[in-house]
């Protein structure tokens, strides 16, 4: 059984972990203070999941479920490296839209995802 614990008492980011049959999996978190960062480069969803525990579809389990905890006019901003294919399929299939391709300040290249 999949569930989101929630981790943190912080007012500014929403943290849970990815709990599957008391297994502590991963992790996700919502920014909510909307700074010009998350904003051009970071996003307000951020996921993470054990090595170990990867291709279970884990990250889109948590993706629905912080959906369902937020408000629904809330957009979930979210950002992925390019390189990074298996975010990308996250975000595919979780039916967030893709906005483009933004190029960080270091040189790097991520993809913008929004879910509302």
């Amino acid at each position: 059984m999949f569930s989101l614990r929630p981790n943190s008492d912080s007012i500014d980011v929403l943290k849970y972990d990815m709990v599957f049959n008391e297994h502590v999996v991963g992790g996700i978190e919502f920014r909510h203070k909307n700074s010009p960062l998350n904003l051009a480069f970071e996003g307000n969803v951020c996921y993470d999941v054990v090595s170990g525990w990867r291709g279970h579809g884990f990250a889109v389990q948590a993706c629905q479920e912080l959906r369902k905890l937020l408000p629904s006019d809330l957009r979930m901003l979210i950002f992925c490296d390019v390189s990074n294919v298996a975010s990308r399929r996250v975000c595919e299939k979780v039916g967030a839209r893709f906005l483009g391709t933004v190029t960080l300040p270091t040189g790097g290249k991520r993809n913008r995802f929004v879910l509302t």
